[in-house]
């Protein structure tokens, strides 16, 4: 039995546990209109990265290895997720569930909703991100902007990252810069680094993408929490995610029939 867990962070509730089965639309909608999240000291300021805003001193070095060990392990090297979400495009809500299949060097995302098939996409540490269909009622350059995006960021993170820095309330930040394309991500843990607080990306000192974990929660099998609730508030989009079930050892590529009965 997977259970709740209390994993308190600064600015972020305790999780809640949710029930797999209950899927009805109306509680999610519900559920991703009341989720707040109060900006705290290790949270984005007026827009700016969390290191510009607020640069502390030299990052305690234990734990910034703390960090790296947490987004290293932040899901289990080969599992199978199920995500209830709700994504907003310019004013158009939709609700799906999106179930994850992961694997070290892969990851592919089939997400469907009462209309059917919303998007299914594959990533390789290969070969990049890349769509491999749309259904009728979902734009193919939403996949392209937003569900890739969303799906490298939270579920393959970069494991060399090799800005390190603080902020004054005491959080490690890791991050890189990509000067040929001017763009920066940043990775915010608790103090210790034991907890992935926040994912922000975009043109350095103004991120347009930003995702922050807002619960924890552990399963069967895998012995640390894994994040459960995220919100991602991204340019032109908005999505919350809850993640409900998780399943260590699926191979590669196997989605049950039932999951991709599209």
């Amino acid at each position: 039995m997977d259970r709740a867990v209390n994993v308190r962070t600064p600015g972020h509730h305790v999780y809640k546990d949710i029930s797999p089965a209950d899927n009805r639309p109306a509680l999610w909608f519900a559920i991703a209109a009341l989720v707040t999240l109060t900006l705290a000291g290790c949270m984005s300021v007026g827009g700016k990265t969390v290191a510009e805003a607020r640069r502390g001193g030299p990052p305690d070095t234990a734990a910034v290895a703390s960090a790296r060990r947490s987004l290293a392990s932040m899901y289990p090297g080969t599992a199978c997720m199920t995500h209830r979400a709700v994504l907003t495009v310019h004013g158009r809500q939709f609700a799906f569930d999106g179930y994850v299949v992961k694997s070290n060097d892969y990851l592919r995302l089939v997400a469907r909703g009462t209309v059917g098939l919303v998007a299914e996409v594959e990533w390789t540490a290969r070969a990049g991100a890349k769509v491999l269909r749309t259904g009728r009622f979902f734009k193919q350059r939403w996949s392209e902007a937003y569900m890739a995006r969303d799906l490298v960021l939270l579920c393959a993170p970069p494991q060399q990252l090799p800005i390190v820095e603080s902020t004054a309330g005491g959080c490690i930040v890791l991050g890189q810069d990509n000067i040929r394309d001017n763009t920066m991500l940043r990775y915010v843990f608790s103090p210790d680094g034991m907890i992935l607080q926040e994912i922000q990306a975009g043109r350095p000192g103004r991120p347009n993408y930003t995702a922050r974990i807002a619960g924890y929660r552990q399963f069967e099998g895998y012995s640390q929490p894994v994040p459960a609730e995220i919100a991602v508030d991204g340019e032109g989009y908005s999505l919350h995610l809850f993640l409900v079930n998780l399943t260590q050892g699926r191979q590669t590529g196997d989605i049950n029939p039932s999951e991709s009965r599209l």
